[in-house]
């Protein structure tokens, strides 16, 4: 599909000025659809050769309005990260702050722990007394320290005894 626009050329016969509609010194050319936009935006880059418009081949692949809505896009995205990355900061110096304490209040459990620890070696030593470990562990034939005395001095007097008979 084209468009039909009325263009003035100049002296090398490039674009000069251009018009919808039909005016006086104006010359009536068929611009193709697909080619509207940049000739609205980039007319004197056209030229006129034995009457047929012919496009330039360096024409700016993008519009100067959609390069403007593509930077107002970015600024915007930027924005929106450094506000994403100020509070990632002030959320990493708070999580460093608790991180401190933690380890404080850690510091202070092991001391705590390391006191109840020796608390009760202390307890523990109070109601066990040292005792005798002997491997006789039978309830039966345990003795205490006087039953051993008087069991060793009666001893020889039973073995003799026995011997007699």
């Amino acid at each position: 599909m084209n468009q039909t626009v009325y263009i003035k050329v100049d002296s090398q016969n490039y674009v000069s000025d251009f018009k919808k509609v039909a005016a006086d010194g104006y010359t009536a050319i068929t611009v193709p659809l697909a080619w509207m936009s940049d000739f609205m935006s980039y007319s004197s880059k056209f030229s006129v050769i034995d009457g047929v418009l012919k496009a330039p081949g360096n024409l700016p692949t993008v519009s100067i309005d959609e390069l403007k809505r593509q930077l107002d896009e970015a600024n915007g995205t930027i924005q929106e990260q450094a506000a994403t990355i100020d509070g990632q900061a002030g959320t990493i110096t708070q999580l460093q702050q608790f991180s401190g304490q933690l380890y404080a209040q850690q510091a202070a459990a092991d001391i705590e722990v390391s006191t109840l620890k020796s608390t009760i070696a202390t307890l523990q030593d109070q109601l066990n007394p040292a005792t005798d470990t002997s491997d006789d562990t039978d309830s039966d034939t345990s003795t205490t320290g006087a039953e051993s005395a008087s069991i060793s001095e009666a001893s020889p007097a039973v073995s003799e005894a026995t011997k007699a008979e």
